[in-house]
C-alpha cells in the first residue's frame, strides 16, 4: 500500500482495532495495571519490528493490535484448557466456555484483520507468499491459523450442544496448533 486514501484507511481501521482492544483489556477494572503493562510491552516489541522500521506508526500499531489480541486469545485459550480438566462442581465449565468463545471470536477477527493489513504492507505482491522465505512462512502460518479456527468451530459446536467431552479433547489441539503460529511468528518478527 503506497501513500494515500488506502493508507489513510488503514490506518483508521488499526485505531479502531486498537481501540476495540484496549476497551476489552479495560473490562478487566481491578487488573488494569497489570492490563496497561501487557499493552505497553506489545507496544514497546512491536515498535522495534521490521513492520514498524519499514512502515512506522501504522506498521507498529498493525504488530501491536495483532500481538495483543493473538497473546490475549491464546491466553483465554490455556485459561479455558484449564478449567475445562476442573472437575469442580462449582464451575460451570459451559458458562466458562461461552464467555470464552464470544472472546475469541472477538480477538480472531481482530487478529485476522491486523495480519492482513500487515501483510498488504510487508509484500509488495501476491507472488511474494510463494516467492519469499517471508511469504513462505506466513503462509505456512495462516495454514495453522486456519487449522486453529477449524478446531474453534468444532468446539463451538460441541458447545452448542453441551459435549463438554468433546471440548475437552479438542481444546488442547487447538491450543498446540496456536502455540505453533506463536513460534512461526517469532520467526516473521
Amino acid at each position: 500500500v503506497a501513500e494515500g486514501p488506502a493508507r489513510q484507511r488503514l490506518l483508521l481501521a488499526t485505531t479502531a482495532a486498537a481501540l476495540a482492544v484496549a476497551a476489552m483489556l479495560a473490562r478487566l477494572a481491578p487488573r488494569w495495571p497489570v492490563a496497561l503493562a501487557v499493552a505497553g510491552a506489545a507496544i514497546a516489541w512491536s515498535a522495534r519490528g521490521h513492520n514498524a522500521v519499514d512502515n512506522g506508526l501504522l506498521g507498529g500499531m498493525l504488530d501491536a493490535v495483532h500481538l495483543l489480541a493473538g497473546a490475549t486469545w491464546a491466553g483465554a485459550l490455556g485459561l479455558l484448557m484449564v478449567d475445562l480438566r476442573r472437575r469442580d462442581p462449582g464451575v460451570d465449565v459451559l458458562t466458562v466456555a461461552r464467555r470464552y468463545a464470544r472472546l475469541a471470536a472477538i480477538l480472531v477477527g481482530v487478529l485476522a484483520a491486523a495480519g492482513i493489513g500487515s501483510a498488504v504492507l510487508l509484500l509488495d505482491r501476491l507472488s511474494d507468499l510463494w516467492s519469499t522465505g517471508y511469504g513462505q512462512t506466513l503462509t505456512i502460518k495462516t495454514g495453522l491459523f486456519a487449522g486453529a479456527l477449524g478446531l474453534a468451530a468444532v468446539g463451538r459446536r460441541a458447545l452448542g450442544r453441551r459435549q463438554v467431552s468433546r471440548l475437552r479433547r479438542v481444546t488442547p489441539v487447538e491450543a498446540g496448533l496456536l502455540a505453533s503460529v506463536l513460534v512461526l511468528t517469532a520467526v516473521l518478527v
